[in-house]
């Protein structure tokens, strides 16, 4: 019995070949759910910056910064996002379907894209506030003879006395 306890106080080679495999297998699985975690953050902030340049593009289309037609291009702040716009005419006068859509430059169809829909007023139906309205000028058509008095406000009523 003495020779077998003399034998057991180390760790024998199999038991240490078991646990730095399953350290192994460990790392590994971290090191594939670290990755999965940073493209999908990725993702994720492709999409909000997608959503946000839609946005920015429908208001310039409601402002008529952008022409009310059919129309693509590239961000002039960021080339790496593209647009396109699509105005359909609705079923009131000057009232359009408008469909935006951003995706990335360059990426393949089924690449995630960004669409917002919104009907818009056509802006040169609209006016602008830059718009000046035209005038007219008046003349008083006072010719001297009429009554004469004091006009007294009370509660919304216009009393006039003297004669």
């Amino acid at each position: 019995m003495r020779a077998l306890a003399r034998h057991r106080p180390g760790t024998s080679l199999l038991e240490v070949i078991v646990a730095v495999t399953i350290m192994f297998a460990a790392v590994v699985a971290i090191s594939g759910l670290v990755d999965l975690a940073t493209g999908q953050a990725r993702e994720i902030r492709d999409r909000s910056v997608a959503v946000q340049k839609c946005q920015s593009k429908m208001a310039e289309v409601v402002a008529g910064a952008v022409p009310l037609s059919d129309n693509s291009g590239t961000f002039d702040e960021d080339p790496e996002w593209e647009w396109s716009i699509t105005a359909v005419p609705a079923d009131a006068v000057n009232l359009y379907n408008v469909t935006v859509t951003v995706r990335r430059a360059g990426a393949a169809e089924n690449a995630p894209s960004v669409t917002l829909s919104q009907i818009v007023l056509d802006p040169t139906a609209r006016g602008s506030t830059q718009d000046t309205p035209e005038t007219t000028a008046t003349t008083p058509t006072d010719s001297g003879t009429g009554t004469s008095g004091t006009t007294t406000p009370t509660t919304g009523n216009t009393n006039q006395t003297g004669r």
